[in-house]
Formats: structure tokens, C-alpha cells, sequence
């Protein structure tokens, strides 16, 4: 690949922070264009940011003939007119998750992208932190045997003053906003890149412990989760817990079992009674240089590495539009068994 790949962004918040300064620093990228909601805004960030053309509308920077990538780091209930349109306007699209408001959008752009050939792909970066990675690897290696077990929490404390939130989107059901989406579609797309299984099934409910006014998102959620060997996810995250306990991830296989803490992995074969600390390899690593900055930029930058790639080679690779739909399919099945109180399946017929 010769020239930079130029980008367009659409979105002055998360887009700001995260996509702008990986994709200025690598070096397949060039950010050639913005657009946001507040124009006088969206022109003092492109000057602050050396990016040469500030957008008033967002239909003008896709239809920009300069552009070969649409960044849409907007809120959800946005990402699919957005990102169709860019796809219709021949761009390869960096989408932002959750994937759209439906999964039948999301099967949309998939079926748009793969008749146009263009690149789509969900910004899904936490795959790429290292102990996901080697857990991922431990696992197809057999490590554990069987997959038969997983559970995973993570707790936050943003939502306990849900009315100072800055996001006030992320506040809103109407605008797609609330936990299951926000970093449920993250863990949800953890448990299948780690498993290398698809969710077959789901039950789980939706919380909103928070009685403030105008807040009608949800601040956290339980969920089962099947497997398509049968076996069980169960998933529990808050945005309530202040100060947040450690964030874990247990894999309970046939051979032993896997447990991530943090940022840590550990493992105890079928026989043991105690945990060993594995060291992660240095081929997991990520290039910390703008972690200070932002800590999730340097597994943005490792996704980006897999997009750049991908628009080279013309194949699409993981976490792709694919992903994305199928992780939508599973916060639909969640939503839904919550109003029939029932385990949910779920539908993964693409066509």
C-alpha cells in the first residue's frame, strides 16, 4: 500500500479522543476530514487537530470523493443511516458499536458492503488486549479442555451520578443509549471471540437502580447466555459499584480453568487447588506510546493494523460487520426475553 488511506470522521466526542490521534499516528492512516453536530465546534477541533476539511453536514463529508474511509463514531440511533450511506458512496466503513439499533440494520450493511466489496468493521478494539488474546489462544490450544463454563462481571461507578454524565445520549433509551449497549456488546463480543462460539440462546433483564429524572437507559444487566456446545455464559455488569471491584472473566473447561483479573491470566488445571499466574508473550503486546493519552488507543491502533490490512487484501477480517450483527442479534435476544420472562434463540440465519 502506497499512499495513506484518508479518513473521514464523523463525530467530535469518542472519535476525538480515540480515532483521530491512533489513526494520526499510524501509519496506513490520514485524517483528511471531520464532522460533528456543532459546526462552530466541529471547526475549532479540525484546527486544533491539523484536519483540513471541517463538515457542517455529515452527508457532505461521505460524498467527499477525496475520502476512502467513514469513521462513524456517533451515538447508535445514528450508526445506521451513516453508515449506508457511506457504503452506498463506495467508502469502507470503521463503525463504531453498538452496531445499529436493530440487527436486521446490521444484516443491511452487511449485505450493501458485500455487494459493493468494501471493508466493513466494528470497532470491537478490546480483542486485541493481550490477556484476550493469549486466553483466546490457551483455549483453541486446548488448554482447558472443553469449553463448558463462563462467567464474567464488571462493575463501574460512572452511572452513580447518572445526571452529571456528560454522554446525556447514553441516558436515553430513545437514542439507544444504556449499559447492554455501551459495554455489553463489548463482553458479548468477548465471550464469542474467546469461546470461538457463536450465542445460540439468551435470558437475562435489564436494570435501573437510579431514580433521576430524564435518565430511562438502563445502568447495568444479568444475563445466561448459551453456547453452541450447550454450555453457559453468565454475564453480570453495573455501572453503580463505586469503588469497582476487579473485573473477571472465568473459562471453566473439562482440563482446568482460565480466570482473566484485570488485566492478569491465570490457570489451575482439573487437579489443583490454587491459581498460577501465566506470563502473556511479548507477541501480545501493544505499542503503549499514546496510552497515557487514552487507554483504549493502544488496542485501537492493533485494530486498525487488522483493518488496514484488510482493505489491502480485499478479505474482511475479524471483528467485522458480521460480528457486529451477531452480537445485536444477541441484545435483541436479551431485550426480548426480559418481556416474555423465557429463555430467547436466537436467530443467525444471515439470509
Amino acid at each position: 500500500m502506497g499512499e495513506k488511506l484518508r479518513v473521514g470522521i464523523i463525530g467530535t466526542g469518542f472519535g476525538v479522543k480515540v480515532h483521530v490521534p491512533s489513526m494520526a499516528y499510524h501509519d496506513k492512516f490520514e485524517v483528511v476530514a471531520i464532522a460533528g453536530r456543532n459546526y462552530e465546534k466541529t471547526k475549532k477541533i479540525a484546527a486544533q487537530l491539523d484536519i483540513p476539511k471541517p463538515y457542517e453536514k455529515w452527508e457532505q463529508l461521505i460524498e467527499d470523493k477525496e475520502i476512502d474511509i467513514v469513521s462513524v463514531t456517533t451515538p447508535p440511533y445514528l450508526h445506521y443511516p451513516m453508515a449506508k450511506h457511506a457504503l452506498e458512496h463506495n467508502k469502507h466503513l470503521l463503525l463504531e458499536k453498538p452496531t445499529t439499533e436493530t440487527a436486521l440494520e446490521a444484516k443491511k450493511l452487511i449485505r450493501i458492503a458485500e455487494s459493493k466489496e468494501l471493508i466493513g468493521m466494528i470497532c470491537h478494539e478490546f480483542r486485541f488486549l493481550p490477556m484476550i488474546g493469549m486466553t483466546r489462544d490457551l483455549i483453541n490450544g486446548n488448554k482447558i479442555g472443553e469449553v463448558r463454563e463462563i462467567y464474567l462481571q464488571n462493575f463501574f461507578g460512572f452511572f452513580n451520578n447518572p445526571l452529571q454524565f456528560r454522554n446525556k445520549w447514553l441516558l436515553d433509551s430513545i437514542y439507544e443509549g444504556g449499559i447492554l449497549g455501551a459495554i455489553g456488546s463489548h463482553m458479548i463480543d468477548r465471550i464469542r471471540f474467546i469461546s470461538g462460539m457463536d450465542i445460540v440462546a439468551a435470558f437475562g433483564s435489564l436494570t435501573r437502580k437510579s431514580k433521576a429524572e430524564r435518565f430511562t437507559a438502563d445502568d447495568g444487566f444479568n444475563a445466561v447466555l448459551q453456547l453452541e456446545n450447550g454450555s453457559q455464559a453468565t454475564v453480570s455488569i453495573s455501572a453503580t459499584i463505586s469503588p469497582s471491584p476487579p473485573s473477571t472473566m472465568i473459562i471453566g473447561g473439562t482440563e482446568g480453568t482460565l480466570m482473566i483479573s484485570n488485566r492478569d491470566v491465570f490457570f489451575a488445571s482439573k487437579t489443583d487447588q490454587v491459581y498460577d499466574k501465566l506470563e502473556i508473550p511479548t507477541k501480545y503486546s501493544m505499542d503503549m506510546t499514546l496510552a497515557d493519552q487514552d487507554q483504549r488507543i493502544p488496542p485501537f491502533l492493533k485494530l486498525l493494523d487488522v483493518f488496514s490490512r484488510s482493505i489491502e487484501t480485499g478479505q474482511n477480517e475479524e471483528p467485522s460487520l458480521l460480528d457486529g450483527w451477531k452480537n445485536q442479534v444477541v441484545i435483541e435476544g436479551i431485550k426480548l426475553s426480559q418481556k416474555l420472562n423465557s429463555m430467547v434463540s436466537l436467530d443467525l440465519a444471515l439470509m
